[in-house]
C-alpha cells in the first residue's frame, strides 16, 4: 500500500518570481555541493555536474535578464552567483 504525496495548500505556494526561481535554483544548487540534505532521502551527497548546472542556469538567466531585472533581483542574482561559486570551489577540492 502506497502512500499519496500530501495535498500542497494553494495559499502557501509563494508567488511565482525570478527572486523565488534564483532562490530555487540555488538551494539545489547547496543541496547538489551537500551543504544541505536531499530532501527525498534526507542524506548529504556531493555531485558537483548537477551544482555545476544549476549555477549556469542562474548565469543564464542572469545573462538573459540584464536591463530587465529590478536592482534588487539583480542584486540577489549576484551575491547568489557569488556565493554559490566559493561554495563550488570548495566542495570540489581535492582533499
Amino acid at each position: 500500500m502506497s502512500s499519496s504525496p500530501p495535498k500542497i495548500d494553494p495559499k502557501q505556494i509563494p508567488p511565482a518570481s525570478l527572486s523565488f526561481l534564483i532562490s530555487t535554483l540555488a538551494a539545489q544548487a547547496m543541496t547538489a555541493m551537500g551543504q544541505a540534505p536531499d530532501p527525498r532521502t534526507g542524506t548529504k551527497e556531493v555531485q558537483p555536474e548537477l551544482a555545476r548546472h544549476f549555477i549556469d542556469s542562474i548565469a543564464v538567466l542572469q545573462e538573459k535578464t540584464k536591463g530587465n531585472a529590478t536592482t534588487d533581483e539583480a542584486q540577489l542574482i549576484e551575491a547568489a552567483l557569488h556565493q554559490l561559486r566559493i561554495f563550488y570551489v570548495e566542495a570540489t577540492k581535492k582533499k
